[in-house]
């Protein structure tokens, strides 16, 4: 299938997800300050979200991550404030924390996060260049990742998976690669180097864990 979202003149969205519950796909649409949910023939099931930075509000929503413990929906979001926001699936806020509330916490860009099966949150902060991991409720636990370009650190992480072995593969824009980390942040490899041939990378964007060993990588 495929399909065009119907608003896209103030630009695309960067993040979107697969419901492990159903295989619906959510989407968080960037610029239109809100969050699609659409079956895989591309029909629109359902949207929430609207402009603003209160409560339950948004400015540029980066991604969604449906939450397979319970259903719920986690959405991070830059503009005004960096935040995460919790909301039941069917839109209504939950909670949120961001760097009004938790200064020693401060995210400054997040663009994509994803759960582990313990159930713990991991955000990939773009600007400063590390992975922020979280609880449920909030609470930093810790964070990994240091600018640069040598191995065993970043620039300017976009996305990340957890694959089956718990592992965690961050998607570094900034350095056109893929790095490996356990989930307390030891370093454990990288893959790709700068280029257009094959096995290279040039500004990758995503990445996606498919169950079967495999990583899929959206090489922008």
């Amino acid at each position: 299938a495929r399909w065009t979202l119907e608003l896209h003149e103030n630009g695309t969205p960067t993040g979107m997800k697969i419901d492990p519950r159903d295989g619906t796909v959510w989407i968080a649409d960037t610029h239109y300050q809100r969050i699609l949910q659409y079956d895989q023939d591309g029909n629109l099931l359902f949207s929430f979200g609207e402009e603003g930075s209160g409560p339950g509000q948004m400015i540029f929503p980066t991604d969604v991550q449906p939450d397979p413990h319970d259903g719920t929906l986690w959405v991070v979001e830059y503009g005004l404030r960096s935040r995460v926001m919790h909301f039941t699936a069917e839109g209504e806020f939950i909670k949120e924390w961001g760097s009004e509330e938790f200064e020693y916490s401060v995210l400054d860009r997040p663009m994509a996060l994803t759960l582990d099966s313990e159930g713990r949150i991991f955000i990939v902060d773009a600007v400063n260049h590390r992975v922020v991991v979280y609880n449920r409720d909030g609470e930093l636990l810790w964070t990994f990742g240091e600018p640069g370009r040598e191995p065993g650190k970043m620039r300017y992480p976009y996305d990340l998976a957890v694959g089956e072995d718990g592992m965690l593969y961050v998607c570094e824009y900034g350095n056109s690669r893929i790095s490996r980390w356990t989930p307390e942040g030891e370093f454990l490899g990288v893959w790709g180097t700068v280029g257009f041939g094959a096995g290279q990378l040039a500004s990758p964007w995503g990445v996606a864990y498919d169950g079967s060993s495999r990583l899929a990588i959206a090489d922008t």
